[in-house]
């Protein structure tokens, strides 16, 4: 069951991040952040290319291994994927063009699978050969 609105998980991050950590977060989406009005508690730092390199492969990583882990979300990764894929055989069938899209966000958008938070990319899900689950 759904909980009232409340206050309590405001600021959580700081008992769960170490200061580090919140550099990192600053570093990779303090511009995105501060465009949304909200305040950051540490500065960017500076993260050498092959360094965000690994933290992102890492990350991508975590995300689809998680999946079907207690907790994890492949029941609804795997209908996402089914309807991108529905889209697709309606558009090689000639029944669904790019200006049918609903343009329902973020389908569609590069960072997609980042923006919808628990979604990881095709190739780890591959990678780990980690098969839909389907729910009724």
């Amino acid at each position: 069951m759904g909980q009232p609105i409340s206050e309590r998980h405001i600021g959580i991050y700081r008992r769960y991040l170490s200061v580090y950590e919140q550099e990192v977060y600053a570093t990779i989406a303090g511009k995105t952040h501060l465009e949304a009005g909200y305040q950051l508690d540490h500065e960017a730092i500076d993260i050498p290319q092959a360094e965000m390199d690994l933290m992102l492969e890492w990350d991508d990583r975590f995300r689809a291994a998680r999946l079907d882990g207690p907790g994890g979300h492949i029941v609804f990764e795997s209908y996402r994927d089914w309807l991108v894929e529905q889209r697709e055989i309606r558009k090689a069938r000639g029944i669904w063009t790019d200006r049918d899209d609903p343009k329902e966000f973020p389908v569609g958008h590069p960072a997609g699978d980042i923006i919808v938070g628990f979604r990881s990319k095709k190739k780890w899900r591959d990678h780990f050969s980690i098969k839909r689950k389907y729910a009724r």
